[in-house]
């Protein structure tokens, strides 16, 4: 079972030959059995036993967020992939997937939240749901309510339905065999239902909480749309990688000049673009093609070198918030802003690509903007005792930002939540640790000149003493994951440990359903396409709870 569940083998390795000459050898006495008696009694079994764990475990937690999307298999047939995710008592950020199974018909709003309400009642967790994280389909607005800044734009996103060759936004991700295309969804496109998008919502439904990823991924495209000038010279590059590959003598050329080859773009996935082009840069091309029109000046490769300047920023904030096994949501807010100062200062440093740079700043306001006001986001980074306040760009927004944590704090000290000490337990292995810390440190350099310190105003109540103790603690290291310091300080600030316990277990992205779907697609492949929905059902489920067998 365990060959079969966490390598994605087919049950009828147990037919072949030579598996059976290997038990054979291994076991004489073992008795072989059929692939019928596999699928119908070992795997419902552990299904069962799986399913019960995962259940005990979530009737301990007192908030969870998921994750949600939709997938369509090589026979499009539509799955819908939910997945679960909370700060566990030992201060682990634990993940389940709940579900992927097949959803029949249009997949209308109405439809996803159906079958979302079944399946979170059969898990016991409606009421705990605090964050539903979902990319910018209109189906999903529809059927979780939109943000609050959605509710006065228009909504410019097709929906989508992740197809058999999708993964995540990023080639970053664990499963990085497998292609993105998004296929248009069967909700219309229709602006009018954003106003009354509250409507049926139920009352104990999580927030909706847009993908940063997904959003990330809209604005490159914005950006890269605007300018016909890099459109044409990225055009020129495919052309040239394509020459390259189908020709031998000018692959060996490259490998022999190079010890690497050409990275070819990836339609699917807008980054894939940019390792493209940053390949070529670094590449020693001469003599590998004789046709003028694919070889590149000196001014085509500057512009090519502030192309890599301007998105590498995208790039990194894309792969730092799609981790799965750290808080990827207290760095939403400061990676919006690392952004915008990183492409700010290539567009006072460069004389190219100032078009593409106006667009994005346009784009990342219009699109990301609302963040800046979101206190859920504010608080989330606040709460990452590597930032702190040091994202904050000015003493207003410090102050504002002190307010809503204070007042988050005080509902937190009214509530029962607050009048117990959050739980540490010691067994169990350490938190994993963060994104290797070059990529945070290039992001978040705009915050190394921060010279504040706490407001003297933060004095009186125990709410304000506490808060005022949290700034002033320096018992944390720069690179430190932020679930080791609250696991270690439970207990000398435990209002805002309930409130870190509750956020920063909440997912920045849907990478997580999309990683599923890329396991999805592996067990679809093309000589697997006949195998049942409900099959399908239990050996992804399996799959990605392999670590509750």
């Amino acid at each position: 079972m365990e060959i079969i569940i966490r390598d994605i083998i087919p049950t009828h390795i147990v037919e072949k030959p030579g598996f059976r000459n290997l038990i054979l050898l291994l076991e004489p006495k073992y008795t072989m059995v059929s692939r019928q008696c596999l699928q119908y009694t070992p795997v419902p079994e552990k299904v069962q036993i799986v399913q019960q764990s995962i259940k005990d475990q979530l009737e301990d937690v007192k908030s969870c967020s998921v994750t949600l999307d939709i997938w369509s298999s090589r026979r499009m047939h539509g799955y819908l992939g939910i997945t679960c995710h909370f700060v566990s008592s030992n201060w682990q950020i634990k993940s389940f997937l709940l579900c992927c199974k097949q959803i029949k018909g249009r997949h209308t709003g109405d439809s996803i939240s159906l079958e979302y309400e079944s399946v979170t009642e059969e898990y016991g967790i409606t009421t705990k749901v605090f964050k539903v994280i979902t990319d910018n389909a209109s189906n999903m607005i529809k059927a979780f309510g939109p943000m609050i800044h959605e509710l006065t734009i228009v909504n410019d996103d097709d929906d989508e339905d992740k197809s058999e060759e999708t993964n995540e936004y990023s080639s970053s991700s664990e499963d990085d065999d497998t292609d993105e295309n998004d296929n248009s969804g069967d909700e219309d496109e229709d602006s009018t239902f954003v106003t009354n998008a509250f409507d049926s919502i139920p009352v104990h439904r999580g927030d909706r909480l847009s993908c940063f990823a997904h959003t990330l991924q809209l604005v490159v495209k914005d950006g890269l749309n605007n300018s016909k000038q890099m459109s044409s010279l990225l055009n020129k590059l495919s052309k040239l990688v394509n020459h390259i590959k189908k020709s031998t003598i000018a692959m060996e050329r490259v490998e022999m000049q190079n010890k690497k080859g050409v990275i070819p773009k990836n339609d699917t996935r807008w980054n894939s673009q940019l390792k493209m082009v940053r390949r070529i840069l670094e590449l020693n091309l001469e003599g590998v093609t004789d046709k003028k029109e694919l070889q590149l000046s000196s001014h085509e490769k500057a512009i090519l070198k502030s192309f890599v300047a301007i998105f590498e920023p995208f790039e990194i904030a894309t792969d730092l918030l799609q981790g799965e096994k750290y808080s990827s949501v207290s760095m939403a807010l400061p990676s919006y802003y690392g952004i915008i100062q990183n492409v700010k200062k290539v567009q006072d440093t460069s004389r190219y690509n100032q078009q593409i740079i106006t667009t994005l700043l346009q784009s990342l306001e219009k699109r990301l903007g609302h963040m800046e006001r979101n206190s859920f986001y504010c608080i989330a980074a606040t709460l990452d005792p590597s930032f702190k306040l040091k994202w904050c760009t000015g003493s207003g927004e410090k102050v504002l930002t002190e307010e809503m944590v204070l007042r988050e704090m005080r509902k937190n000290l009214d509530s029962d939540n607050a009048h117990h000490m959050p739980t540490v337990e010691t067994s169990g292995k350490e938190v994993e640790s963060a994104e290797p810390p070059s990529k945070k440190r290039k992001l978040f350099s705009f915050m190394d000149t921060d010279t504040s310190n706490t407001e003297d105003s933060l004095e009186g109540s125990i709410v304000e003493k506490e808060f005022k103790m949290y700034l002033d603690d320096t018992d944390f290291t720069q690179d430190e994951n932020p679930l080791k310091f609250w696991k270690m300080k439970a207990k000398k600030y435990p209002i805002l440990s309930t409130i870190a316990k509750n956020m920063l277990g909440v997912p920045a992205t849907s990478a997580p359903i999309e990683r599923v779907f890329s396991h999805s697609g592996n067990i679809l492949r093309p000589n697997r396409c006949r195998l049942l929905p409900k099959n399908f059902e239990q050996l992804i489920y399996l799959k990605m709870n392999a670590g509750e067998l």
